[in-house]
């Protein structure tokens, strides 16, 4: 599936509990509450950071997944390829991406809720060592619908009163990344 999505920095608890209470006004629903380990991997011979792409392995509530994204696809979007299937064994998964030389380069950790309206998935995020955030997102099939899907979550930004100045496509990772160099 591909994903498109759009994130925003929320400033303070405050204004955090502030945009929850108004995504649940527009009528979304709370779906899930988890804590979530991400390890992120670089491949040993090819540079992610270069061509764009993210492999992980992530751990929340009992369930661990393997998730590999392409390079983004949209200008104005953190939109992209997404593929991710559940693994059974975090830690075995974890050895296995050592011995063929892949190398840990960062770990995001979070407390999630994850809220859906209609088709649209909204997550309320605080990010260890990051902050708060917002992420609003929905999957397509085909790169058709992309600029469609688009406009549909910056009206979602604007009715909860983000401006569209504070969305960023940059991921968690890229985040930190900045922040640590």
């Amino acid at each position: 599936m591909i994903e498109v999505e759009f994130k925003a920095k929320i400033e303070n608890f405050e204004k955090f509990m502030e945009v929850k209470n108004k995504i649940l006004s527009l009528g979304s629903k709370l779906i899930s509450k988890a804590s979530e380990e991400d390890i992120y991997f670089q491949h040993p011979s090819r540079d992610f950071s270069k061509t764009d792409e993210a492999l992980r392995i992530r751990k929340t509530n009992g369930k661990n997944y393997l998730t590999y994204k392409g390079a983004k696809i949209s200008k104005i979007s953190k939109t992209r390829l997404e593929i991710q299937t559940e693994i059974e064994n975090f830690e075995n998964t974890k050895e296995i991406f050592y011995k063929l030389g892949f190398k840990p380069i960062a770990i995001i950790s979070k407390k999630r809720e994850k809220y859906i309206l209609g088709s649209t998935s909204i997550y309320m995020d605080e990010v260890k060592d990051l902050g708060y955030f917002i992420e609003i997102e929905e999957e397509v099939e085909n790169e058709a619908t992309i600029e469609m899907i688009e406009e549909k979550l910056i009206k979602i930004f604007e009715k909860i009163n983000i401006p569209k100045s504070s969305i960023t496509t940059k991921s968690y990772l890229e985040l930190l990344l900045e922040k640590i160099i």
